[in-house]
């Protein structure tokens, strides 16, 4: 194992709400339940600015990838069954077998081609219930503090991307993040969502 993914897991490990969370999903045998989003990176921002572990921990995104069910029902029946074993978590759970449709790109393969879809590379990570991780973009730049748009974001939808820098206020938040434009370029947002 890399030394990158083993600080990841150290420093997840390590938080009680992530431990929590993994174990919770483990509870779930239907499904192979996987933390992404917010909860995940902001716990790594989080240490790394010296911040307490809850800071900025709003809901919890929980991904799967079913293409025998898609209905939002089904999402919602696995939702309840987090909340009945764990109501101190927000859940969000959505099968990643029929988000593109939503996001109006080409069906997902699989968990590892839906998260190559996210806008940053940063949030392309997720981690099952044995804290075995995916990232397709691998996880320098969640360590390193570095928001950067995915290739398939800057490919196809790159507004998206610019959007979400301007709405979330991330540099607000984590002044140690170097948000960049693109990678085409070096140019990157200061804390007023603007270019510098």
């Amino acid at each position: 194992m890399d030394l990158i993914k083993q600080n990841i897991l150290n420093i997840i490990k390590n938080s009680t709400r992530i431990t929590s969370i993994i174990q919770t999903i483990g509870l779930i045998s239907s499904e192979n339940l996987m933390l992404t989003g917010g909860s995940l990176r902001n716990v790594i921002w989080n240490f790394q600015h010296y911040y307490r572990e809850e800071y900025e921990l709003e809901d919890c995104d929980i991904i799967f990838y079913n293409t025998s069910n898609l209905s939002k029902v089904y999402e919602e029946t696995i939702k309840n069954k987090l909340e009945y074993l764990n109501p101190d978590i927000n859940w969000s759970v959505k099968n990643q077998a029929r988000m593109h449709i939503r996001n109006g790109h080409n069906p997902y393969k699989g968990i590892y081609d839906a998260l190559t879809a996210f806008p940053e590379t940063c949030s392309a990570v997720a981690i099952d219930k044995n804290w075995n991780i995916i990232s397709p973009y691998g996880l320098d730049d969640l360590i390193n503090l570095i928001v950067k748009p995915t290739p398939f974001c800057i490919e196809n939808e790159i507004e998206v991307y610019h959007r979400r820098i301007k709405k979330k206020n991330w540099l607000d938040k984590w002044a140690d993040l170097e948000v960049k434009r693109n990678t085409a370029h070096n140019s990157y947002y200061n804390g007023f969502g603007q270019l510098a």
